[in-house]
């Protein structure tokens, strides 16, 4: 428990002190457009990983469509 205690309060006097004014709303209002951007965007590799894999994803939910219309008809691989 003690140690605990220690390491909650190293972490929020010199890790989150301060923190509070890095994003708060009249800090951010101050920044370009351009900072930002830069601040909060994630990379463009991380960007173009998400996109790929999101468009994988509607292919295979569109593809698992396709087969369960395709096998609606059909039970244990026979036709009704």
């Amino acid at each position: 428990m003690f140690v605990a205690n220690i390491t909650t309060q190293v972490i929020e006097r010199y890790i989150v002190k301060g923190l509070e004014t890095v994003f708060s709303p009249l800090v951010v209002n101050g920044m370009t457009d351009e900072t930002v951007e830069t601040t909060a965007a994630e990379p463009p590799a991380i960007r173009h990983k998400r996109q790929v894999l999101t468009d994988r994803i509607t292919k295979l939910k569109n593809g698992q469509d396709i087969f369960k219309k395709v096998m609606g008809g059909r039970k244990g691989g026979k036709l009704l």
